[in-house]
């Protein structure tokens, strides 16, 4: 198996079974192979391997909320990136769980990388704003909340974790 040494244990069994759930037509994904040699076969399967990524940053993501399942947490968003690249939601969602996990540094490099594009999604500048917070940067974290003041922030859609950042936010603004 291709990737098998990405996942000790019984995650190596239960991406076995996600590749069969999700791309169950697809045996090269199934099987973990060598992508194949022609063109076409090898756009499809990363396409599918882009697919995987997602659900991994996805499963990354709930697994982050809790803190017993973190370390989990990093070692799926990990593979994501391994398997779909660099992308945007990948970052905050790896930033986010450093940010959890007390690295907090290393957090603020990578959603700095994700908020620096056009137009990022406003709960990366929130996860950035308190990241700066934590680093007692008030100046910093002032900048990125001009710059969230200036999107449409979903409050209905954020997490309670982040209820709890934008209020913490809003008190160190006010005491500011």
């Amino acid at each position: 198996d291709t990737y098998g040494h990405l996942f000790p244990g019984q995650a190596a069994e239960a991406v076995v079974q996600l590749r069969q759930f999700l791309f169950p037509d697809n045996p090269h994904i199934v099987s973990g192979e060598t992508p194949p040699k022609n063109q076409a076969q090898r756009q499809a399967q990363q396409t599918s391997m882009r697919q995987m990524g997602g659900v991994l940053n996805n499963l990354a993501a709930i697994l982050g909320e809790a803190p017993a399942t973190r370390g989990q947490a990093l070692q799926y968003i990990d593979q994501a990136i391994e398997f779909g690249g660099e992308r945007v939601d990948y970052l905050d969602t790896k930033g986010t769980i450093l940010l959890q996990v007390g690295k907090v540094e290393a957090a603020v490099r990578l959603l700095q990388r994700a908020a620096a594009l056009p137009n990022p999604d406003p709960r990366t500048l929130l996860h950035l704003a308190i990241a700066h917070l934590r680093l007692q940067q008030t100046e910093r974290m002032a900048q990125v909340i001009r710059r969230l003041k200036n999107t449409s922030l979903p409050e209905n859609l954020l997490s309670a974790q982040e209820k709890k950042w934008l209020s913490e936010i809003d008190s160190a603004t006010e005491r500011a």
